[in-house]
């Protein structure tokens, strides 16, 4: 999920394209949803198609994750057949470049992806030892592998966002607890690891930050403002669900957010592959994500809290 500057907002999702049984077509395409205005409606899905030629490898691909950069310029991330991640960048005139292969180590679905201060993309997977790091040198330039120290193993996968100093925090949970572990890298890549409390991390509010989860019966809730507010109603949830905060008056920022199922497994935000803004002249996050019957849906909580 990405938001263009003038506040469109773009969702993206992994489709079956076409699906058969006993060695037939099966393969999978990454999918747009383009609002037309901002606040608007949406135009209809169009599809991005896959950074794999081979249709079997096309079937190993992830869940799309994208972050708009300080230019405007949308970049998308997809882990690849190979483990890795590719990525196609969206101008700002709205043409799409060719797939490219960032390479890298071994890394499991659900990415994360932050811009800094600065206006450099960053990118985070988990991997086996490590959270790997993809970021720009500079802003605009190419993304590359920066292995970290820093990073150490993971329980599951990260929640990258920017922090206020103009570096970027990343939570992810350590291995076989519900705990957080909380890592900030600053603008030269130096940091320092602290704890957190349970639960993933989200972008963050102009009052603190908002954490969005799933509790152990897997409602979707959010901690905001030291407050738990659940999602009872509506249609029954897929796993996964993006997060978006907006300033009043300001277009909205797509962001990444680590969801909790309590306890156990950690998942991304944006498994679904879809993303929401707020609406209105009052700051508050927006939750989207898809139902069985593969619409999206919105959960607006609240305006202040």
């Amino acid at each position: 999920a990405a938001a263009l500057k003038d506040g469109r907002q773009l969702l993206f999702g992994l489709r079956f394209s076409s699906i058969a049984g006993h060695g037939s077509t099966n393969t999978r395409e990454i999918v747009l949803l383009q609002q037309r205005t901002p606040g608007g409606e949406f135009a209809a899905w169009t599809g991005l198609g896959n950074p794999e030629s081979d249709p079997d490898r096309g079937r190993r691909i992830g869940v799309p994750v994208a972050v708009t950069d300080r230019e405007g310029q949308v970049h998308l991330f997809v882990r690849n057949a190979a483990q890795g991640i590719s990525t196609r960048v969206r101008s700002t005139t709205g043409s799409w470049s060719p797939w490219r292969d960032l390479g890298g180590a071994q890394i499991q679905d659900g990415l994360s992806a932050a811009v800094d201060a600065s206006g450099r993309v960053h990118v985070f997977a988990s991997g086996r030892d490590t959270v790997h790091h993809w970021a720009q040198t500079v802003a605009g330039g190419p993304l590359e592998l920066h292995p970290d120290p820093l990073l150490p193993l993971p329980g599951d996968v990260p929640a990258a966002v920017a922090a206020p100093d103009g570096g970027v925090d990343v939570y992810y949970r350590r291995p076989a607890t519900a705990a957080t572990t909380h890592v900030h890298l600053g603008g030269a890549g130096t940091g320092s690891r602290t704890g957190a409390g349970s639960g993933g991390h989200s972008p963050a509010r102009p009052t603190g930050p908002v954490l969005l989860g799933q509790d152990d019966r897997g409602r979707v809730q959010l901690l905001l403002n030291g407050k738990v507010l659940r999602r009872t109603d509506g249609v029954v949830p897929l796993a996964g669900a993006t997060l978006l905060t907006e300033s009043a008056g300001t277009p909205g920022r797509a962001g990444t957010a680590g969801t909790t199922r309590t306890p156990g497994t950690t998942k991304p935000a944006g498994t679904t592959g879809t993303a929401a803004g707020t609406t209105g002249d009052s700051p508050g996050p927006t939750v989207a994500g898809l139902g069985p019957g593969a619409l999206p849906w919105l959960w607006r909580p609240v305006r202040d809290v």
